[in-house]
C-alpha cells in the first residue's frame, strides 16, 4: 500500500510525462522521506515461507474488515 497511487487517465499521462514533477507530487502528497523508504526497500530482498505468507494475508484480511466497517476513516497500512 505505501507503493500504490490511483489516477484517472489524464493525470495518469500527465504524471508519467513529466517524472520530476510527479516526485514533487508524491513528496507533497506523503511527505518528505516516504521516496526513500521505497527505494530502500526496493532494493532489499525480501524472502518468504509459507507460514509468513499465511501471516500477511491474515493481516490484510482484518485490514479489509476493518475497512468494510469505516470505509471512510479507516487508513490501509501497508504490512512490511
Amino acid at each position: 500500500m505505501d507503493n500504490a497511487i490511483t489516477m484517472c487517465r489524464y493525470h495518469h499521462r500527465e504524471m508519467g510525462e513529466s517524472p520530476a514533477r510527479f516526485m514533487m507530487f508524491l513528496d507533497g502528497l506523503y511527505g518528505p522521506g516516504h521516496l526513500e523508504i521505497l527505494r530502500e526497500k526496493s532494493n532489499g530482498i525480501f524472502k518468504t515461507t509459507r507460514e509468513l505468507r499465511l501471516e500477511i494475508a491474515k493481516f490484510y484480511r482484518e485490514q479489509y474488515r476493518q475497512w468494510e466497517s469505516d470505509p471512510d476513516g479507516f487508513n490501509w497500512i501497508s504490512y512490511n
